[in-house]
């Protein structure tokens, strides 16, 4: 995130705009009280993303692209599909870079992280991205009730 920020900074700099940078963070978690169901939604969402990224942008999230070959190939040149690339072909080390997922508590402290990151770095917005869980009314559920309430308030505004 840091060497992120750092790109985005620079680049805001070279920039002729002079409006402030509006930084909006995507956090990707899937949550469930089924956390096995959880991490089956996250594998299969991680499959999808992969298997279309370049080799440089796999390479700044710190993911070989010669892990993800087969994945690729699987998906695009077989036609397979992601869950055929999910189950047998996805690099566990890819889903655990990419993607947070359990039920709520240990969503909650990831995210936990993220937000006060967030905060830190002056973000005006966070989004909570797909695949979010198996059952999104139970997602909606467990975000309302269990991790925001319990996240949010923690954070610390950044001064002024």
């Amino acid at each position: 995130m840091e060497s992120s920020l750092a790109r985005l900074e620079t680049a805001r700099a070279q920039s002729p705009l002079a409006e402030p940078l509006r930084k909006v963070m995507l956090l990707n978690a899937s949550v469930s009280r089924d956390s096995q169901a959880a991490q089956a939604t996250r594998e299969r969402f991680v499959s999808h993303i992969v298997s279309g990224w370049p080799d440089e942008v796999l390479k700044t999230k710190g993911i070989d692209p010669q892990a993800i070959q087969e994945v690729r190939e699987g998906v695009h040149a077989e036609n397979r599909g992601v869950d055929y690339a999910a189950a047998s072909l996805t690099p566990d080390e890819a889903v655990d870079r990419l993607i947070i997922a359990g039920s709520a508590g240990p969503v909650r402290r990831n995210e936990s992280r993220s937000f006060s990151l967030a905060a830190r770095d002056g973000f005006r917005q966070i989004t909570l991205g797909v695949p979010l869980g198996p059952d999104i009314p139970e997602v909606i559920k467990l975000w309302g009730e269990e991790i925001l309430p319990i996240v949010a308030p923690t954070i610390a505004p950044r001064p002024s």
